[in-house]
């Protein structure tokens, strides 16, 4: 569903082309119309929009191109003001009143004056048009609304407002009344037929200046000179809201084609729209420079005109083209809708005993199918598009040939009403289900019964077949679904539901999902192959009537008698959008086969097709009023707290919602906001959520505000933590590269206890038991064994189980698995080291590719040792000389071992690219490796003496490198790094112990007063002296005794303590970050050996990380354990800004609290 205008951009262009189309969205941005020479009271529009009216205080009437804003003719006659305007239907002629007495007909087209309506002996204020077009009423300030005939422009009626001015007037749909108001603040309702007054009431709100009925007859809603607009109830006439805004009298009103909201503009320059639902004022838009007097809203709802009086006539983008279509012809409620193949036909089968067909393209009905006598519960069309067939109430299937629509056959043989007709796939049979309990399967060629199938205990309301015609699926009122094999008609699998009474099913076009919907209100998501329950959404709030999949397999409509439609995402389990605008209970509905529309019908006897197929930049994908679009977007541009109202809303081509876009603009403020408030974190049309723009824009503070909020859901709302998970599942293995202070908390969180499992069990083998599974479910029985399969010697004990809410790939060598462990070693955040999930996870892997680390270190180790011989050799047999022909073979196999590892690394370099250069120690194995072999080659030829600093560098290498190969044993890992650490922590004590050695060798040479014997005194004195070597001191000399103490109070003693002190920080954040360095060591050994395994590059497959481990019991007295208080401390103290002081005397009482409670 993308446009066609993005289909070939990338993600993050898609949505950089949303934000910038929104960053230009001004809600207050308005087309000006000029030309009049006084203030404009009144506007109309042509119903495609394309031509504008306005009615002036320079009595002229105005005709506009709405393209080009230019005025194509004025229509002259009026000796007032023109105070109203109406077009007549199929727009032929163009109504207009004024304060002249006048109401005039003109052919706008000619401009020509077509009639006068002579009548009226006050100015004419208001106008109101039957929906036929019949009719016109005018409102006078005569004291009366006449009602004229508009086949011949003559009075038809009149209707008497005892002395009151007649400012507003309106129509019942239906016009079988007419609402009057006006100045003494009464409203008159009048029956148009008789003219005669049936009711009235007084609002007590002083002159009532304008007036509206909604469409849906529901209210009655008055603008008043006191400022005030008020709600009635039109059917009872009692107040049900009061809005006091505005600051100046209320000129005009209008209620939108839905009746949803109503508009007002005032003298005070506003234009205010106010939600009919909710009783709420919704927004109030500014761009008028002058008193707003006239106000008319087009028919489709897209455009807003209004008249001030600056002399400008003003429109308004407000809505959106209408998406949905209606269908009308069945005379009484429509049960059972199908789709033709082709997606140019729509069946229809009616409570009216009728069979309709409908072309989608022309919105027409082309046939009625007569032949039922009861109710047609249900219709299908084969899959070939040869046939139709209908099921009714009379117990009879009728088969219709679908190219001439003539009656084939009709099939007998239930004994009660049909309630669900279904045709196979490859369109050779019929399948029903009744009230009698029983299926039916039919021959369509021979038109015969080929068998009965009994099982069922109540009435079955719905069945189905599968994809591959080898199943047939039904459900019904005995609570159970049933399964048929189509080959031997034999019932084969009962299930118990334990859902509602199952009104509809339907199987996903992949055969992957079974969907339900029952009388208790619930959409049920199984898995068909498992034949398990996924989830149960209750949106809905009355019984599911039908559900139906789309074509892709994911998506599914249910409708229901709550007069909702419902879109739902089986893959995502999430609701994605309702569609509103059906005004009884919904019976069926379908996906055309390109889904690009949703088809709906039910109890108001209406079909109506839904375009979900072309959502435009930012278009609500929910199809209700076409305001809600305009509206929602003014509440984002305007900043405005989202209110759960607008919360859960999504939109645009990318289909995002708030949540999204306050992410990509880092707006966390908002977006914690908006999450409170119910917006869901789900993915978009690419598979991304808010998440994904957060890391991928470096907006940390959403980043932040998503992870936190994440943390607080699992233990508030445990189903929406684990559906938000899911849908983060693209962005983990980016999120595991950013520095969040959330994030190792975060990933504790999503690494969680599974609940409803056993809580003492006798386990499979040692814990912890570590199991990848293709299905989210755990499966209990993969880690531990039934009691009567155990020995007796066996005993139960305390576990647990824990499990991700997304699959990670697992598969050591695989892209995926390589990724992953690229983010965890990389990550700034190496806290995330210590949580349970990566530890568990790099351990397994450890587990796995042990073998290899320890053959690598045995092979280093080898290659020292047998360095370490030939140097003794060398030193002691060749130290003058080349090595002897006896002693080859050693050099041999000291160049074969390096041989093996420059092999090694040469992999990593074709493997790795140009990343294996970012390791120092890649660095450090090049250097040695180059320094090995040349050693051995050159020792074939030279001395040792000749190859002295060669032999030095080249062993030092070794040796260095060789302390690694500690890291594949856990008791040594630690030290390895903290020895390597150590060696760079010390390195600024070396550089100031060499600078201040040296400066006491200046001194010291300055004291020798010209006995220096050479210069190497300069520095070897005071490395002797530091050493203890106190022989080289000249008694006779006091500056030598001087500088004998200097040196030894800073070098020995004050260097030392540094010495120390840094040596001893280093031991401490060491044991503070064990475990991190532990996992962190083993990561980057895994990762080493994993880039290794070309073979498994493209075994990127996913699974479920599950975990059967020992119950956790907390410790007592461990290191580790106390550092934990101390760290909490530190954590809680740093919370607040306090003083330094306070900090400190804080932490000294925690500490002592903490260690008491230890005790």
């Amino acid at each position: 569903m993308i446009m066609p205008e993005m289909h070939q951009l990338s993600t993050s262009s898609k949505m950089d082309l949303i934000m910038k189309q929104f960053r230009s969205f001004d809600p207050n941005e308005n087309t000006p119309f000029l030309g009049h020479e006084g203030a404009v009271w009144a506007c109309t529009m042509t119903e495609d929009n394309r031509y504008i009216f306005s009615g002036s205080e320079d009595k002229k009437v105005r005709i506009w191109d709405g393209a080009t804003q230019e005025c194509i003719g004025i229509l002259e006659g009026h000796t007032g003001c023109i105070n109203a305007l109406e077009l007549t239907k199929g727009e032929e002629f163009l109504l207009s009143g004024g304060w002249d007495n006048q109401v005039i007909a003109w052919n706008w087209k000619s401009q020509e004056k077509k009639a006068d309506l002579i009548g009226h002996t006050g100015g004419v204020y208001c106008f109101a048009m039957t929906n036929d077009g019949k009719y016109l009423v005018s409102g006078s300030g005569d004291y009366t609304a006449k009602i004229w005939d508009l086949s011949n422009f003559t009075l038809f009626g009149i209707l008497t407002c005892d002395k009151s001015s007649v400012f507003g007037l309106s129509l019942t749909s239906t016009y079988s009344e007419v609402v009057c108001g006006g100045w003494d603040s009464q409203i008159r309702i009048f029956n148009f037929t008789s003219q005669q007054k049936v009711n009235s009431f007084d609002t007590s709100s002083g002159v009532i200046q304008c007036l509206t009925v909604t469409k849906n007859n529901s209210f009655i809603i008055i603008g008043t000179r006191n400022n005030i607009v008020k709600v009635y109830s039109y059917k009872d006439k009692t107040e049900v809201g009061v809005f006091k805004s505005h600051q100046n009298w209320v000129r005009n009103v209008v209620g939108t084609p839905d009746s949803q909201y109503f508009i007002t503009v005032s003298a005070d320059k506003s234009i205010r729209i106010f939600n009919l639902i909710s009783m709420t004022e919704e927004l109030n838009l500014e761009g008028s420079e002058g008193y707003v007097f006239g106000l008319y809203l087009s028919k489709d709802g897209q455009y807003l005109l209004t008249g001030a009086s600056d002399k400008i006539l003003r429109r308004w983008k407000i809505g959106i083209i209408e998406k949905k279509k209606c269908l009308k012809g069945h005379t009484k409620c429509i049960m059972s809708i199908a789709v033709s193949k082709d997606n140019k036909y729509i069946v229809s089968g009616s409570e009216d005993k009728t069979v309709k067909v409908w072309s989608i393209e022309e919105g027409c009905e082309l046939i009625t199918l007569e032949g039922h006598k009861e109710t047609v519960w249900a219709v299908c069309i084969t899959n070939d598009i040869k046939y139709i067939a209908s099921a009714s109430g009379d117990n009879t299937i009728i088969l219709w040939d679908f190219e001439s629509k003539f009656n084939l056959s009709i099939l007998s043989g239930h004994k009660n009403s049909i309630f669900c007709i279904t045709a196979s796939y490859d369109s050779k049979y019929l399948i029903t289900g009744s009230q009698d309990k029983n299926i039916m399967m039919w021959d369509i060629e021979k038109r015969t019964s080929l068998a009965t199938m009994e099982g069922h205990t109540d009435t079955i309301f719905s069945v189905k077949v599968t994809n591959d015609d080898n199943f047939i699926v039904s459900g019904g009122a005995d609570y159970t679904i049933r399964i048929w094999d189509m080959a031997t008609r034999k019932q084969i699998e009962k299930i118990e539901t334990k859902a509602g009474m199952i009104e509809c099913l339907s199987i996903s076009k992949n055969d992957k999902y079974l969907v339900l919907g029952d009388r208790s209100n619930g959409v049920h998501i199984w898995d068909w192959n498992l034949k398990k329950a996924i989830k149960r959404f209750g949106h809905h709030t009355r019984w599911i009537k039908s559900v139906n999949f789309s074509q892709d397999g994911n998506i599914f409509a249910s409708a229901s008698n709550d007069m909702t439609v419902r879109l739902w995402n089986a893959y995502e389990e999430r609701h994605e959008m309702v569609f509103k605008g059906h005004t009884g209970t919904i019976r069926s509905v379908c996906f055309t086969n390109d889904n690009k529309y949703v088809v709906s019908a039910g109890e108001d006897m209406n079909i109506i097709l839904w375009n979900v197929g072309n959502l435009r930049f930012f278009e609500l994908a929910d199809i209700n009023s076409s305001l809600d679009n305009f509206l929602y977007l003014t509440k984002i541009k305007n900043s405005i707290i989202p209110t759960a109202s607008i919360a859960k809303n999504v939109f645009g081509s990318l289909k995002i919602n708030l949540a999204h876009f306050y992410a990509y603009l880092n707006y966390d403020s908002l977006l914690k906001q908006t999450l409170n408030n119910g917006t869901e974190i789900r993915i978009d049309e690419d598979g991304h959520s808010p998440l994904y723009y957060a890391l991928n824009r470096k907006s940390q503070n959403a980043v932040d505000c998503l992870l936190k909020f994440m943390i607080e859901l699992r233990n508030t709302n445990f189903e929406n933590f684990l559906n938000y998970c899911h849908a983060i599942r693209n962005e983990f293995l980016i999120l595991l590269d950013n520095h969040s202070v959330h994030l190792p908390e975060f990933l504790d969180t999503i690494f969680y206890t599974v609940p409803n499992m056993p809580s003492f069990a006798i386990p499979k083998q040692k814990l912890p038991i570590l199991h990848y599974s293709k299905i989210k479910s755990v499966n209990s029985i993969n880690f531990i064994r039934e009691l009567k399969d155990a020995s007796e010697s066996s005993q139960e004990i305390p576990i647990e189980f824990k499990t991700l809410p997304f699959p990670i790939f697992y598969i050591s060598g695989s892209n995926g698995s390589i990724q992953m462990l690229n983010f965890i070693a990389s990550c700034p955040n190496k806290k995330i080291l210590q949580t349970k999930l990566i530890k568990i996870f790099v351990r397994s892997k450890w587990n796995e590719l042990w073998w290899f680390v320890l053959l690598f270190t045995f092979l280093l180790w080898f290659n020292i040792a047998i360095m370490t011989v030939l140097i003794v050799i060398g030193y002691v047999k060749y130290y003058d000389e080349p090595f002897g022909s006896e002693d080859l073979w050693l050099i041999h196999i000291f160049i074969a071992a390096n041989s093996v590892l420059g092999f090694y690394e040469l992999l990593q370099i074709l493997l790795g690219g140009f990343k294996y250069f970012y390791s120092f120690w890649n660095h450090i194995d090049i250097i040695r490796l180059v320094l090995c072999i040349t050693w051995g080659a050159l020792s074939i030829y030279f001395s040792q003496s000749d190859l002295y600093f060669h032999t030095w560098f080249m062993s030092v290498l070794n040796l260095f490198r060789g302390l690694t190969g500690f890291r594949a044993f856990d008791s040594t890992r630690f030290y390895t790094r903290l020895i390597i650490r150590a060696t760079v922590g010390a390195l600024p004590f070396i550089f100031i112990f060499f600078y201040s050695t040296f400066s006491f060798g200046v001194i010291y040479f300055t004291s020798l007063s010209g006995e220096a014997e050479n210069i190497s005194q300069l520095w070897q004195a005071p490395y002797q002296l530091n050493m203890g070597d106190l022989n080289s001191i000249n008694q006779e000399k006091p500056m030598q005794y001087l500088y004998f103490m200097m040196a030894s109070i800073i070098n020995v003693i004050i260097m030392l303590n540094l010495l120390i002190s840094i040596l001893g920080n280093l031991f401490n954040t060491f044991q503070l970050d064990a475990e991190q360095i532990d996992c962190l060591e083993m990561t980057e050994s895994v990762l080493e050996i994993e880039t290794l395994m070309y073979w498994k590059k493209h075994h990127n497959h996913k699974s479920y990380l599950q975990l059967c481990k020992q119950l956790e019991v907390q410790s007592n007295g461990e290191f580790d354990e106390k550092i934990k208080l101390i760290i909490v401390g530190v954590e809680k103290l740093n919370a607040h800004s306090l003083s330094i002081d306070q900090r400190m005397s804080n932490f000294e009482n925690l500490l002592k609290q903490s260690i008491a409670n230890r005790k």
